[in-house]
C-alpha cells in the first residue's frame, strides 16, 4: 500500500537560504524540502514577486553567484496583466528572461538571479540528491 503525505507550506525568509538576502517585495513560500518531508527528492519554493517600478539599469539583486550539487529549474509565471522579468547569470552568460518561461541550471554551474521588474511567481525546483 502506497502512502502519501500532505505538507503545509510555510513562509520563510529569503535570507535563510545561503547566498540570498531578505527583500520586502519578495515573499518566499516553501512547499517541499527535506525539513518538511525527510524522504523528499525535491525542494520546491515559490517567490511571490511584487516589484512596482522597472529596475533595468539597477536590477534588484537578491542572490549572490553560487552553485548547487544538484540540478535546478526556475519557472517565471507573471501575474495576469503584468510582466515578470529577471536577469539571470548562468556561469559567465547573462540573459534577461521574461515569463512565462523556464530556466534549467545544471548541477555545479554558478548562477544568480536579479529581478528587473514585475509581479508574479518565481518557482524554484531543486533535486535534493
Amino acid at each position: 500500500m502506497t502512502s502519501f503525505k500532505i505538507i503545509t507550506p510555510t513562509v520563510e525568509p529569503l535570507g535563510d537560504i545561503p547566498f540570498h538576502c531578505n527583500r520586502d517585495d519578495i515573499i518566499r513560500t516553501v512547499f517541499l524540502d527535506t525539513n518538511k518531508f525527510k524522504e523528499s527528492k525535491l525542494s520546491i519554493a515559490i517567490h511571490n514577486v511584487n516589484i512596482e517600478s522597472e529596475c533595468v539599469n539597477s536590477p534588484q539583486q537578491y542572490t549572490e553567484l553560487h552553485t548547487h550539487e544538484t540540478d535546478e529549474i526556475n519557472i517565471l509565471l507573471p501575474d495576469e496583466g503584468h510582466e515578470l522579468v529577471y536577469r539571470m547569470q548562468i556561469d559567465d552568460e547573462i540573459k534577461q528572461c521574461a515569463g512565462p518561461c523556464s530556466i534549467y541550471i545544471p548541477a555545479g554551474v554558478p548562477h544568480k538571479a536579479e529581478v528587473v521588474q514585475g509581479k508574479g511567481r518565481f518557482l524554484c525546483i531543486k533535486l535534493t540528491g
